[in-house]
């Protein structure tokens, strides 16, 4: 079974998200119960199957379900797709995510929400890279691909495309099937939070706030202490 766990805090409440996704089902740890992800024509929308790779999903100020994802595919709340991230982000690599997929809500916006991921070029060929991707998705603006809906992906580029040109580089090495981790904080003092990715030998931080990711960026061997990192 493939768990996509949101250890993240929603734009609106101080409560952590209390929606994990499953195969084509999500908990709501408010009430207690399982619930079936929405399902549409597969054509426009979910087509219920599970993940082969990673999933997560998003709650709404209500704690509702807001959207979810599938081995890098976004529904909305009603199962009609938003997205697909390998689509916008190169044509020679699939971004659906290995572990995990991560899902940041941008601080004072409600409707705009960062996704990390990662990508490879085979995701069945350990020889091939395990990159992380970062994608932008707002819900304020309308659908692409359902265009009376709205949520819509503006992008989704490597990590890599973003980092200082000075930073030591971010993309995985061949060494483990699952190599790209990703953790988020909860919404701290000063209205930002951090986000970490790690490849085997790596570990950057990233500081978001309300203009966005990344405001800043860090590096860190993986060996220090969290004190060293907080």
């Amino acid at each position: 079974m493939i768990l996509g766990f949101a250890f993240i805090l929603t734009a609106q409440t101080p409560s952590q998200n209390n929606i994990w996704s499953m195969t084509g089902q999500y908990y709501d740890s408010d009430d207690g119960y399982i619930y079936s992800l929405p399902t549409q024509n597969p054509n426009i929308g979910y087509d219920g199957l599970p993940a082969s790779n990673a999933s997560n999903a998003m709650q709404d100020a209500n704690g509702d379900l807001l959207f979810f994802i599938v081995d890098g595919e976004i529904y909305d709340k009603e199962g009609y797709m938003i997205g697909n991230l390998s689509w916008i982000s190169s044509p020679t690599n699939e971004v659906k995510g290995t572990s995990e997929i991560a899902i940041i809500p941008q601080p004072g916006n409600c409707s705009v929400y960062y996704i990390v991921a990662a990508g490879s070029q085979d995701f069945l060929n350990t020889n091939y890279n395990r990159k992380p991707y970062l994608a932008k998705l707002d819900l304020s603006q309308y659908s692409d691909i359902n265009a009376s809906r709205k949520g819509k992906l503006i992008e989704c580029v490597s990590i890599q495309s973003i980092l200082p040109s000075n930073a030591t580089p971010i993309e995985g090495q061949p060494i483990r099937q699952a190599n790209v981790y990703i953790a988020a904080s909860k919404l701290r003092n000063d209205n930002s939070r951090l986000v970490f990715i790690t490849t085997p030998y790596r570990l950057y931080r990233f500081k978001v706030d309300n203009n966005g990711f990344p405001q800043a960026v860090a590096r860190f061997h993986p060996k220090l202490s969290r004190d060293s990192i907080s």
